[in-house]
């Protein structure tokens, strides 16, 4: 046991210690999830997801990394060139043909409280000419309440832009309602927690169709995370949820795979 807790506080020192320069070394790689919606049967978007490819430790996944990031004030610099990638290869995918392709990228809530965070996404955009109606931001519920007028005014210049705004991670949290009341978000994405064992245990059933039904009556996009099952897919389509994301359709691929796979599943053949 002492031994493994040794191995754990030296990877996370190595990886503490190579994170500041991971990025001019290029180690990062961006990963796309489609997402597909279940009436159409078509791929709408994809959400981009950040891996470390390390030289030594191998491919490092965002859970061991993203909080050391936020602790270390690199996250900014990291979701600055997760956002610039995913531009740049997202609309290289537009000219392959598949030009109505939504990219998800997460927002860390230490990227919104930057003062040029608006003006950062703006240059990028125009940098690599994406359209903004193309780019959807997700951000988590775990934004201090009162920072909220700050956030609000940033994602309205955000949205007059044209880029859509996402809860992710909808129903984990205590405060879920309220940033649905105090900011003006177009989709919530229903964590995929709520759909282990959906169509036998009662209680998850419950709050999963309340979420797809709260999220319709305000209008939102609803869209369900960690589908794995065509099980969870049928109880889905039957709440009338929009759009699905999971194993069941894919896991997260690579930049250079995903060309191959639009072109084999603009229509699924889950249903």
């Amino acid at each position: 046991m002492e031994h493994y807790l040794d191995d754990a506080v030296k990877r996370q020192h190595i990886i503490m210690a190579d994170l500041l320069h991971a990025i001019e070394r290029d180690e990062f790689v961006v990963y796309y999830q489609p997402l597909m919606n279940v009436t159409t049967k078509q791929i709408t978007g994809v959400e981009a997801l950040i891996r470390w490819q390390h030289p030594t430790l191998g491919m490092i996944p965002p859970v061991e990394f993203i909080p050391l990031a936020e602790k270390t004030g690199v996250i900014n610099e990291l979701g600055k060139w997760v956002l610039r990638k995913a531009s740049e290869q997202i609309k290289s995918i537009h000219y392959e043909g598949f030009s109505d392709l939504r990219i998800m990228v997460n927002i860390s809530p230490l990227q919104l409280q930057e003062p040029n965070f608006v003006e950062m996404v703006k240059q990028i955009l125009e940098e690599t000419q994406l359209d903004p109606h193309y780019l959807d931001l997700e951000i988590t519920e775990n934004i201090e309440t009162q920072q909220n007028q700050n956030i609000l005014k940033k994602i309205t210049e955000l949205k007059s832009m044209g880029i859509q705004i996402s809860m992710d991670d909808f129903g984990t949290g205590y405060s879920s309602l309220s940033k649905l009341r105090d900011l003006p978000f177009d989709a919530v994405k229903i964590d995929g927690l709520f759909l282990q064992n959906v169509h036998k245990n009662k209680k998850n059933a419950t709050i999963v169709e309340t979420l797809v039904a709260l999220g319709e009556k305000l209008n939102l996009r609803v869209i369900a995370e960690g589908v794995e099952t065509k099980e969870q897919l049928n109880f889905l389509i039957d709440k009338r949820c929009q759009e699905i994301q999971g194993y069941l359709l894919s896991k997260p691929i690579p930049f250079n795979k995903l060309k191959s796979f639009l072109k084999s599943k603009i229509v699924f053949d889950l249903i």
